[in-house]
C-alpha cells in the first residue's frame, strides 16, 4: 500500500468522513462507489479499524460511534435509518448513470428486501447480485460461530438512475424458486448451505 501511495501521492485522497453525509465529497463528482456496510450487528468496523486509524492518525470519537451504520441492541429501525442516509449521500456524490456496488451478507431474509428498498428509495436502480466464490478464506466471524453465520457474500450493484427494478416482483414465486433450486442443485452432487442460500438470494 505504501508503495502504491508513493507512486500516486498526488492522486490519492483519504477522508475520515461520515458515510451518512460524505461532506468532504462534491456533488456528482464520483465515478464509482464500492462500499462494504456492516451486516446488521455482525461486524463492528470501527473496532476493526484501529490499525488504519493509528496509521492515518484519525481519531475515533463517541460521535463517530453514534454515526456507525450498525444495528445497536437489535434496533434494526435505526440501522436502516442510518443506511438510508448513507444511500442518499452516495446518490448525491455519484455521477448520473454510474454504478454503486456493495458487499452484503445476512442470514435474516428480511434484511435483503429492506436493503434493496433503501437504495431504490434513494433513487438507484437495482441491477444485479453476484455471489462471491465460497472457496475463499472464511471470515473470523464465520470461524467463531459456524452454525449461525453464513460464509460468503453477495456483491449487489445499483445504477444511479431511478427506474424499474430488475427484481422479480410478480408471477408464481414458488415455481420460480423450485426451478432455481433444481438448477442450483443439479450442478453438483453436494451443495453447501452457503452456496444454496447465496444463489437463492
Amino acid at each position: 500500500t505504501n508503495s502504491a501511495f508513493k507512486k500516486n501521492l498526488g492522486k490519492v485522497q483519504i477522508y475520515a468522513d461520515s458515510a451518512t453525509t460524505l461532506s468532504s465529497i462534491g456533488t456528482n463528482s464520483v465515478d464509482y462507489i464500492f462500499t462494504d456496510p456492516p451486516y446488521g450487528s455482525y461486524i463492528n468496523y470501527l473496532d476493526l479499524s484501529c490499525m488504519w486509524n493509528a496509521w492515518l492518525k484519525f481519531k475515533v470519537t463517541n460521535a463517530n460511534r453514534l454515526d456507525e451504520v450498525i444495528e445497536k441492541k437489535n434496533n434494526s429501525d435505526n440501522y436502516f435509518k442510518l443506511l438510508s442516509e448513507s444511500a442518499v449521500a452516495c446518490k448525491r456524490v455519484l455521477k448520473k448513470g454510474r454504478y454503486l456496488s456493495l458487499v452484503f451478507s445476512h442470514r435474516d431474509l428480511s434484511y435483503w428486501k429492506k436493503l434493496i428498498a433503501v437504495y431504490e428509495d434513494a433513487g438507484f436502480s437495482y441491477m444485479v447480485s453476484v455471489p462471491q466464490p465460497l472457496n475463499a478464506v472464511w471470515s473470523m466471524h464465520k470461524k467463531k460461530i459456524d452454525l449461525s453465520a453464513i460464509a460468503g457474500e453477495l456483491i449487489i450493484t445499483f445504477k444511479n438512475t431511478p427506474g424499474e427494478s430488475r427484481l422479480m416482483r410478480s408471477g408464481n414465486a414458488t415455481t420460480k424458486i423450485s426451478t432455481l433450486l433444481n438448477k442450483i442443485m443439479g450442478k453438483s452432487p453436494g451443495v453447501t448451505t452457503e452456496h444454496l442460500y447465496l444463489n437463492l438470494i
